[in-house]
């Protein structure tokens, strides 16, 4: 016999109330995890909402990873998890985490508990980049490709990702790169987009503005992003391009590199993105500020490293374009030329071999003092194959929705 978790899905936007119900049928088994591990490590890192942990699993003979879903005492289980499970069972891709089960473990005093199973990989990007790695040209060509791979599947099936960083790009040992985390994502890009989208350091220009009508090129934008550290981080102290203390600031970080928006955005693409905040955050930058703007972030690019390749800096500057319209698209990026030429892309087994980073993570925890926790997780753990459950969620469409969802709140300390 299986159980239903059903949770009430609600997005109001001014006039606009669309909500759907769904419902999850997890189906209970016998125990099959072992060595089951908290993961304080890049792996997964900065998840606020989900504890993640490691574990072996005894039916398919290898390493798993175990998401914990933390519910909410008045919303029950959480909007993010259930947007997370309805896509990943549309996405089937090499570079896209895999969601293998969902499982459930009767806690004493806490109840049932549900855990998502993805396949395990050992590092995050974070984590790499944290460790001071030096990522040769070529490597750094493969790790783009593949995530591009991933995001071009995502985009394909109507998704924007829309919290792409490096915490959400796993890696294993074997030189796959994943995208992870669709906490964020958003299925239907016609219906009403919240604003407030992003970690704060990859967020694109109109979602600063709060657009209520984006498109998956705030994707592009983060992924520039990413672009920027894998090539620059190392040479220089900012760890992100853009990061202001407000949204006033975080714009002008953008203009002070990109130029004066009322120069180089199109009046009609400002209109049709329809950029709540636009007007209000022009309004707060005095015209003598305006004046300087200027394009300048080549020019930024090649003072911090004057042999960065010609071909890597065009596509990072085509990535990081202001106007939306203007900006690449995952197919415009995959073929660039800075794929296409030398030095060619390294293969996967040429990426570099790093030990696990839940060894690398719990050196840096030991080191700053901070006590490891001991967890006793899966005494009474049962599992539900994942597979073999067909048309598990089903949206419904609801009208009665009485009770609102807060936003959920993301991490972007460590930024500045």
């Amino acid at each position: 016999m299986g159980f239903f978790i059903k949770i009430i899905y609600f997005h109001l936007n001014y006039k606009y109330l669309t909500s759907f119900s769904y419902e999850i049928n997890i189906q209970k088994t016998k125990n099959q995890f072992l060595n089951i591990q908290n993961l304080l490590n890049p792996f997964y890192s900065q998840i606020i909402h989900s504890e993640v942990y490691k574990a072996y699993s005894k039916i398919d003979q290898k390493y798993v990873a175990l998401k914990k879903i933390k519910k909410e005492r008045k919303e029950g289980f959480p909007v993010t998890a259930l947007r997370e499970i309805k896509i990943l069972r549309r996405l089937n891709h090499p570079n896209i985490i895999k969601l293998l089960d969902i499982s459930t473990e009767q806690q004493r005093n806490y109840g049932e508990q549900t855990y998502l199973v993805f396949e395990y990989c050992e590092h995050d990007l974070e984590g790499l980049l944290s460790s001071n790695i030096q990522f040769t040209l070529p490597q750094v060509k493969n790790i783009m490709y593949q995530i591009l791979l991933g995001l071009q599947e995502i985009h394909k099936q109507n998704i924007i990702h829309r919290d792409i960083k490096t915490d959400n790009i796993l890696c294993t040992n074997k030189g796959e790169f994943k995208i992870a985390d669709f906490g964020l994502s958003k299925i239907n890009v016609n219906a009403p987009l919240t604003q407030r989208i992003q970690c704060i350091p990859y967020r694109s220009p109109e979602a600063i503005f709060e657009a209520k009508k984006y498109t998956s090129k705030v994707d592009i934008w983060s992924l520039g992003i990413i672009l920027y550290q894998l090539l620059f981080r190392n040479q220089c102290k900012r760890k992100t391009l853009f990061y202001g203390d407000g949204y006033v600031q975080q714009a002008k970080q953008y203009f002070s590199f990109l130029g004066n928006p009322e120069l180089v955005w199109s009046e009609q693409s400002k209109k049709s993105l329809m950029m709540m905040k636009y007007d209000e955050i022009m309004s707060k930058i005095s015209p003598e500020e305006k004046a300087k703007y200027r394009d300048c972030l080549l020019d930024f690019l090649k003072d911090i490293k004057p042999n960065t390749d010609v071909y890597a800096l065009d596509l990072l500057i085509k990535m990081l374009v202001l106007d939306p319209e203007k900006r690449f698209s995952v197919e415009d990026c995959l073929n660039h030329q800075f794929f296409m030429q030398e030095p060619f892309m390294a293969r996967n087994n040429e990426m570099p071999s790093i030990k696990d980073g839940n060894e690398y993570h719990n050196k840096k925890y030991k080191e700053q003092g901070v006590q490891q926790i001991s967890n006793q997780v899966g005494k009474n753990f049962k599992n539900m194959n994942y597979n073999q459950i067909n048309n598990n969620i089903r949206p419904n469409q609801n009208t009665n929705v009485n009770k609102n969802i807060s936003k959920q709140q993301r991490d972007t300390n460590n930024f500045k």
